[in-house]
């Protein structure tokens, strides 16, 4: 497939976009933890009743809001983070152009167009940052509490595949280096 030509990057942004990816994957760990964490407020499986109840009373119940906002906030973040490892390393890989990358239903397109994801992983990355957005943006509707638990669960799911899906492509972006000291992806 051919790809279209991208204006040149200059060394100081190639470096830029680096130091943000791998930023972003420093405070991946922390919001998996985090994440993690908060999960079990709801029980040792992260009971689906038990959640979607204190997400339908969080706006009566502070004590639920305390609970559910303990999750929604890694949740967000992480999703933020893995957002900005794969919109950087689009760039640096010259699978998008900077203002291209800023769209990531058209960075999760260009990975799978690239082979570095498949269909089925843009679309569960999609239905992951919808759901993002309607938490941290309220774009097309508030999630309900069934959507929260789904994304939670598919959150947990990428993270602990991210290493393995994204390590090679990450090393030859230059995102990752062998043994750099930041923490194997």
């Amino acid at each position: 497939m051919l790809y279209r030509r991208w204006r040149p990057l200059s060394a100081g942004r190639r470096e830029r976009l680096r130091g943000d990816a791998r930023a972003a994957l420093v405070e991946m760990v922390v919001d998996r933890r985090d994440l993690l964490e908060a999960m079990r407020y709801f029980g040792d499986s992260f009971d689906e009743a038990s959640f979607v109840a204190a997400f339908h009373r969080r706006r009566e119940d502070a004590d639920a809001a305390k609970l559910v906002n303990q999750l929604q906030w890694p949740l967000t973040s992480v999703v933020n983070q893995m957002n900005t490892v794969l919109s950087c390393s689009v760039v640096l890989s010259k699978l998008r152009g900077l203002r291209a990358a800023e769209s990531m239903p058209k960075v999760y397109g260009a990975l799978r167009d690239a082979g570095v994801i498949t269909a089925p992983e843009a679309e569960q990355f999609g239905r992951l940052n919808h759901v993002r957005n309607s938490l941290q943006h309220r774009y097309g509707g508030v999630a309900d509490g069934q959507e929260v638990h789904a994304a939670v669960l598919l959150a947990v799911g990428l993270l602990h595949r991210f290493g393995q899906d994204f390590g090679g492509w990450l090393r030859e972006t230059g995102v990752v280096e062998p043994r750099s000291g930041h923490p194997e992806v």
